[in-house]
């Protein structure tokens, strides 16, 4: 019987996601959470984890989950990329970059959360805005895959979205 591997992982919810060009991508927050994660976990688990921690199990839902994920070793610094995990493969993928890049003590996650709430397709919602514009449902979400929640924005203050900052300095530890 194979012995069970684990990791400590440090999860950002708030906060940004930054891109550094020395030193890749990097997650800032204010008060991230930490889990373990074992080779048996799966993606529903660790995001069942996730908001448990967190307590909004029931009114929250993880939207997407990243990981910073170190891509290279340069001159005493490691470098990282952004991916996002969706499936039990890629929690493999972590376990196997953790095997590769032994400097790196602690795995980064940053988790998108939304409301649970009402979904619809972008399409479903244009359809009912067409066939009855007094009767829009209040409170309806867009679930939507292609990024259109996000570029419309969103009017809830306590949700901080992931942003992106393509120049930061080198300086910006």
């Amino acid at each position: 019987m194979s012995k069970e591997i684990s990791f400590f992982a440090l999860v950002h919810y708030t906060g940004k996601i930054k891109k550094n060009s020395r030193l890749g991508i990097r997650f800032s927050s204010t008060e991230p959470i930490n889990v373990f994660v074992r080779s048996s976990t799966t993606v529903a688990e660790l995001q069942n984890t996730i908001l448990q921690k967190l307590g909004v199990t029931g009114s929250k839902r993880v939207a997407k989950l990243f990981c910073r994920a170190p891509v290279v070793v340069v001159s005493e610094h490691v470098k990282y990329g952004l991916f996002v995990v969706q499936s039990d493969i890629d929690l493999e993928v972590i376990f196997h970059c953790r095997s590769d890049f032994l400097e790196v003590r602690t795995t980064e996650l940053y988790v998108k959360l939304v409301k649970v709430g009402d979904k619809r397709t972008f399409g479903e919602l244009v359809a009912a805005v067409a066939n009855s514009p007094h009767n829009v449902p209040r409170g309806a979400q867009i679930s939507d895959p292609e990024g259109i929640e996000e570029a419309l924005g969103d009017d809830d203050e306590d949700d901080e979205e992931p942003e992106f900052i393509a120049g930061e300095s080198d300086d910006d530890h």
